[in-house]
């Protein structure tokens, strides 16, 4: 089994990806604060493709910047591009569970 990973940013709990080199044949390594990449092929398929795990900012005013590296990321590669994403998008803040609700004084 081999990893990479990107250590907690803020009050993220980091991550980590998890493959084996008999699955999965990794050619380089793309790695941001809120986001890893991997380039590579399933072996299996003999697919060729960028594999991306993204941890988005939970407030919406750092999700513009995350977007726009990610369309950069894309607009780089010629291969498929399979997302696997927490985008932290909820429709209702009720839907926010172990959160605390701060106002200003």
């Amino acid at each position: 089994m081999e990893c990479i990973y990107e250590l907690a940013y803020e009050v993220s709990g980091g991550l980590i990806v998890n493959w084996t080199q008999e699955a999965f044949k990794v050619a380089t390594v793309v790695k941001m604060q809120r986001w890893l990449c991997l380039t590579g092929e399933f072996l299996k398929d003999q697919l060729h493709c960028v594999v991306c795990l993204v941890y988005a900012p939970n407030d919406s005013s750092g999700r513009p910047l995350l977007w726009d590296q990610l369309r950069a990321l894309k607009a780089s590669f010629s291969e498929p591009l399979l997302l696997m994403e927490d985008f932290n998008e909820v429709l209702h803040p009720s839907e926010r569970r172990g959160v605390l609700e701060c106002q200003g004084v």
